[in-house]
């Protein structure tokens, strides 16, 4: 079983006797790990929980495939990217019109009843520029931090990536605009974990000392 396949992911642990659910935080030496928001089997919550060498561990199923008014999805806030690209629109509208997507949205829903994009803003914007008024996605139950990483996992590219327009970013100064955005939610120490980010925060650390 290889441990860091679940970080960032919602799972069920097996302690001794008791069930607990909740969110992968950390994974230590492959053998602990830190679990968030937890929910054990009697009903109690616990904001977290370190486990040593957990007797079971498996990824709670929190996709749920749905077809949404599209005036109902919003992108998340870090997603600073201009959307130009038009190549594809004829192939999202076959696919449309077939009833089925390539590939879904991603994205998860708020108390309010609206929706957050985290991946897949793109194809949600060419269906609303063809007159769709629905569109199906994938529905998950992501708290805000693995929004946000996984956001920066699917978006930010690596730096030997850079630039690339197939990223939708128009320069530098996206990622300037993207680590500022992330900068309001997340303190410098979290952001570190995003793994994409480090070589900019190392660039703007550098010139604010």
């Amino acid at each position: 079983m290889i441990m860091a396949n679940f970080e960032g992911r919602k799972v069920n642990v097996k302690i001794g006797k008791r069930d607990y659910v909740g969110w992968v935080d950390s994974i230590f030496n492959d053998r602990k790990v830190l679990l968030r928001d937890v929910m054990r089997d009697d009903g109690e919550r616990i904001s977290t929980v370190l486990v040593n060498n957990p007797n079971r561990i498996s990824k709670v199923n929190t996709v749920d495939i749905r077809c949404i008014d599209i005036d109902d999805i919003t992108p998340i806030t870090y997603d600073v990217r201009q959307y130009k690209q038009r190549h594809d629109q004829d192939a999202i509208r076959q696919q449309l019109k077939s009833g089925h997507l390539f590939y879904f949205p991603l994205v998860r829903e708020h108390s309010t009843g609206e929706f957050e994009v985290i991946d897949g803003f793109y194809r949600v914007e060419r269906a609303r520029m063809l007159g769709y008024s629905t569109i199906p996605a994938k529905v998950v139950d992501f708290d805000d931090l693995t929004a946000a990483r996984f956001f920066v996992q699917e978006h930010v590219p690596l730096p030997d990536e850079r630039p690339d327009p197939s990223h939708n970013f128009e320069s530098q100064q996206s990622f300037i605009r993207i680590l500022r955005q992330l900068n309001e939610d997340w303190p410098f120490d979290i952001l570190w974990s995003f793994r994409p980010l480090a070589p900019e925060l190392e660039k703007l650390i550098h010139k604010n000392q």
